[in-house]
């Protein structure tokens, strides 16, 4: 294990190779956390301090296979967080993210809130993604969410997802691999940018807002929806179409 503690002081600790440890504990720690070049694996739980300077900016990789805790104490993170092996991850507070969350593993939000770049669960281990009563904000573009392997159980409580980039640059939801259940998903922002979505997926409540908007679906794909809140306005409309010219997709209202 590693401690980083208000012992320390205000040092500097770079990762400037590329490091293991068995669990990071910066609790009360007021230094500097740095590196840009080298991956940082932890092999147990992470706890950083609401008083350290985090600028760490490559990949902090989580291994093991017990159940490990993560807790941001307040930090964004600036550097891509690996969710790795067979482990369960629960976080212990929000997590705030500028850039990507990947979870091979499972993954438990524990009701708190998650705000990232990205979003993907991307192996073929049995793993769960738990996601809580709290709001997911995906704020980047391209495939903003990525539920694409075998293996996944989506246990989507009464969380919602929340799309907000408002550029031109398409936001991508992709949950291919079987028939996905979610609470909410919530696209917004002033951007022109298209919604797209692949694979086949039910939602307990659909929603647009800020038209115009385009919303387009893969051929053959099936989206079921519960509530649907998608309306546009007298020379702001909203748009639904097939991802491939000339395809056919299905909509549905449950029950």
């Amino acid at each position: 294990a590693v401690f980083l503690t208000a012992a320390a002081g205000a040092i500097t600790v770079t990762v400037n190779v590329a490091s293991v440890c068995g669990s990071l504990d910066c609790t009360g720690f007021t230094g500097t956390l740095a590196g840009t070049s080298f991956v940082l694996g932890v092999y147990g739980s992470v706890t950083l301090s609401a008083g350290m300077t985090l600028g760490f900016s490559n990949t902090l990789s989580i291994f093991g296979s017990g159940a490990v805790a993560f807790t941001s104490a307040g930090q964004t993170l600036n550097c891509r967080l690996s969710h790795q092996n067979s482990n369960t991850l629960t976080l212990q507070d929000h997590l705030v993210s500028t850039t990507s969350v990947t979870a091979s593993g499972s993954f438990n939000a524990n009701n708190k809130n998650v705000t990232v770049g990205t979003f993907a669960s991307s192996s073929t281990t049995v793993r769960t993604l738990t996601m809580g009563s709290g709001t997911w904000t995906l704020t980047g573009t391209g495939p903003v969410w990525a539920t694409t392997k075998t293996g996944l159980t989506i246990v989507p409580g009464t969380s919602t997802i929340k799309i907000t980039d408002a550029s031109a640059t398409a936001k991508v939801f992709n949950s291919t691999t079987a028939a996905r259940n979610f609470n909410k998903i919530w696209m917004t922002g002033a951007g022109t940018g298209a919604f797209q979505f692949a694979g086949d997926n039910t939602f307990n409540d659909f929603k647009v807002d800020t038209p115009p908007h385009t919303l387009k679906f893969a051929t053959n794909s099936s989206t079921t929806v519960t509530t649907f809140t998608v309306n546009g306005t007298a020379g702001n409309i909203m748009t639904l179409a097939p991802l491939t010219p000339g395809g056919t997709y299905f909509f549905f209202k449950a029950a």
